[in-house]
């Protein structure tokens, strides 16, 4: 793998999360006036009024913010609301809805069903709430922005030329419940390498038109590839900074040039080793890492210019689909807290090198070293390594039970034949050919595959150092809740490149709402 200085790193301005901003309207409700006297019309001075000491329109709602909107209302279309309300008794509430559905609009906790069908990923609406009581009346209304679900977001990409990927495609709509209609087929051949403008024939312009078609460019933000599409594409150009001569130039991830088709129009050139403009900058060294954000943020906030994409492939259409299965079980098992195992950190020196910029050998020493006390400090239990063998040869550990998080490098074109991965598990080989071929090989993502691992990501060819994601920065979006795309394309500094993810995209075995 090669080590050279990289090109200034592209930032980016960070848009803030979505909030539900509560807003108390409270009107006055005047207590009915007494009883009318004998003669008709003088109130009866001796009359009780019933409100009488009753409550007031201020003693209705417990608190100034009376509506309860999930603080995760993005990723759900059917949202438990809750009323704060006084204890007073009597009480009846009455909920409204702008849009959508409500399925007891007088319960204190209706379930609010937000519409199926809105342009974009955003629904601005409003949420209204009246509490009355025979002597008092109080309303307050909340405007909320409610965000597509992840599964509405996500697009199939299917090769019709090969059945066996239809198969998988299939498996993982229906484990994941992803609506129908988002799972487009193009007819790409049964080469596992494309040339540029085949890809623009055949993949990159029938996926763009669909998305125009269809509607789904406006709420895309996720692409999945399944076994049976093309692996590599060539004939791109190098950059005008890059010396291909001098470092060589190899066919790059066919994952790696879909992402950057997003919603454009027509071809868009052959360029290469474009800056990827969902990549955030971090220091390993000073364990100094961006704001986390959503993948839907970052996709708007770049105008589409890349979608995330990852990969259910292996040698066969079982192994494919199991990476949908073991992906499910392993955020079953953190959401019930039982997701266990042991993090593997493998570094070659014991010492820390000096310190160098993204792109150098040193630096992937710090990203592990960072790796190690990012999940350390999550409280796994780690297990490092400074030895310059790997896992698996000695004086290196022989065997790495209970893999749960693996991180490590070097050996080109390697599996250390020495894991057992535990249910949910998420490993990365640091090497120039650690995701060469799905189909088999020698290479680390494809045997960690047909071993049980969950979730991988590597290089389709050499892609420097700075080519591949960076580990520590990978574990902490992870750590933060990320699923497995926005995690790896996050932390990978270029598009047009080498970078394959393998797994479900939507693999997220860290509970954001136990965040570290």
């Amino acid at each position: 793998m090669g080590a050279m200085d990289a090109p200034p790193r592209p930032r980016l301005a960070l848009r803030a999360p979505h909030a539900a901003v509560l807003a108390a309207l409270l009107g006055a409700c005047a207590p009915p006036e007494g009883d009318p006297g004998p003669d008709g019309g003088v109130p009866d001075d001796d009359a009780v009024d019933p409100c009488a000491g009753g409550p007031t329109e201020a003693d209705l709602f417990a608190g100034d913010a009376p509506i309860v909107v999930p603080g995760r209302a993005w990723s759900s279309s059917a949202l438990p609301l809750a009323a704060i309300l006084g204890d007073v008794d009597g009480l009846a509430v009455a909920w409204e809805v702008a849009a959508g559905t409500l399925d007891d609009p007088s319960s204190r906790t209706p379930v609010w069903t937000t519409p199926t069908e809105f342009s974009g990923n955003l629904l601005d609406t409003e949420v209204r709430l009246v509490a009355t009581h025979p002597c008092a009346e109080a309303r307050t209304a909340a405007a909320v922005t409610v965000v597509r679900r992840d599964v509405e977001r996500v697009v199939i990409v299917v090769n019709g030329d090969v059945p066996e990927g239809l198969e998988v495609a299939d498996h993982y709509a229906a484990a994941r419940g992803i609506p129908e209609g988002q799972v487009v087929s193009v007819s790409a051949g049964t080469d596992s390498i494309l040339s540029i403008e085949e890809f623009d024939d055949r993949i990159g312009g029938p996926v763009r038109e669909w998305l125009q078609d269809t509607g789904m460019g406006e709420r895309a933000t996720y692409f999945v590839t399944v076994l049976g599409m093309p692996y590599h594409v060539e004939g791109l150009t190098p950059p005008s900074w890059y010396d291909a001569d001098a470092y060589g130039w190899w066919p790059v991830s066919l994952d790696s040039v879909l992402g950057a088709v997003g919603a454009g129009t027509g071809p868009f050139g052959t360029e290469g080793l474009m800056p990827n403009p969902l990549y955030m900058e971090a220091d390993s060294a000073a364990l100094a890492y961006p704001e986390r954000r959503r993948a839907l943020d970052a996709v708007a906030e770049t105008g589409g210019g890349f979608i995330p994409v990852s990969r259910l492939d292996g040698p066969t259409v079982e192994d494919a689909m199991a990476l949908v299965d073991r992906a499910l079980e392993g955020e079953d098992l953190a959401r019930s807290g039982a997701l266990d195992g042991i993090a593997y950190v493998d570094r070659q020196y014991a010492e820390d090198p000096a310190l160098d910029d993204l792109g150098s050998y040193e630096s992937v020493e710090w990203m592990l070293k960072a790796t190690a006390t990012l999940l350390k400090g999550w409280g796994w239990p780690v297990v490092l390594d400074t030895h310059p063998e790997e896992f698996g040869t000695p004086p290196a550990p022989t065997d790495c039970p209970d893999a749960l998080w693996y991180s490590g490098w070097y050996s080109y074109d390697n599996y250390p034949e020495c894991f057992a991965w535990a249910p949910g598990a998420i490993g990365m080989h640091f090497d120039s050919c650690s995701a060469c071929s799905l189909d088999g090989g020698s290479n680390f993502a494809v045997n960690a595959v047909l071993d049980g691992i969950t979730a991988t990501a590597g290089a389709a060819n050499e892609p420097f150092v700075f080519g591949l994601p960076e580990m520590d920065q990978l574990w902490w979006h992870l750590g933060g809740g990320a699923n497995l795309a926005e995690a790896v394309w996050q932390s990978t500094y270029f598009a047009r490149w080498m970078t394959v993810a393998v797994g479900d995209p939507l693999y997220a075995p860290f509970d954001p709402d136990r965040a570290p």
